[in-house]
């Protein structure tokens, strides 16, 4: 959960690290109470904010108090069954999804731990990071051609005519080029889809997100 750059802070878009992150980071975390309402933003969640511009304190005073769901528009329908279970079960419930950059892919590990009260703790730490050639289209840049695409927000694979690929794979196939760039649309794949109902359902289930193996 972070607010975008230039954005206003209570603007905020998934969990993700920013590139300074690194495995030794001390991780990201913020608490909701028992009415969904977040409550507390750990040190190292307001430091995350001068990395893009903006000031903790307006950070905390913009976020604190708000429905996680309102101001994470969208990510209540998988997130909202996720923490219904972490409090039902008074367990962990713990699964791998991605935040990549254009220089690097990032294997990001999130749990959501209940807490006294109905209360809730998020916490995202970074697992494994793989440098790779510059992704133009990760920028945000695209759509020089008109034509859009969808990634999955989780385990950050493309759809290239039903096939879900890393990016890079995915450009490749569907023909892409400097100069026709596609824009990113953010959606959910089907697998993604399948492992999410079923960790909402167990919290021994799991997401098979990892990082692909080097070549």
């Amino acid at each position: 959960m972070r607010a975008p750059p230039g954005g206003s802070p209570a603007r905020v878009s998934m969990t993700c690290a920013l590139h300074e992150l690194t495995p030794l980071a001390p991780p990201l975390v913020y608490v909701i109470d028992g009415e969904d309402r977040i409550q507390t933003l750990n040190e190292a969640y307001l430091a995350d904010a001068s990395t893009w511009g903006g000031d903790p304190d307006a950070v905390r005073q913009a976020l604190v108090g708000q429905v996680l769901w309102q101001v994470l528009p969208g990510v209540g329908e998988w997130y909202g069954p996720l923490v219904r279970r972490a409090r039902a079960d008074q367990r962990e419930v713990c699964f791998p999804f991605r935040c990549d950059t254009p220089d690097f892919r990032r294997l990001m590990r999130m749990r959501i731990t209940p807490q006294p009260r109905g209360a809730v703790a998020f916490e995202s730490s970074l697992v494994g990071v793989q440098p790779r050639a510059h992704v133009e289209v990760l920028e945000g840049t695209g759509a020089s051609g008109g034509s859009i695409v969808t990634m999955c927000s989780w385990c950050k694979r493309v759809d290239a005519d039903g096939a879900w690929l890393e990016v890079e794979e995915a450009l490749a196939r569907l023909g892409a080029d400097a100069y026709h760039l596609p824009a990113l649309s953010h959606g959910i794949c089907p697998r993604c889809l399948g492992e999410l109902t079923a960790l909402a359902q167990s919290p021994d289930a799991t997401l098979s997100i990892d990082l692909p193996e080097a070549p």
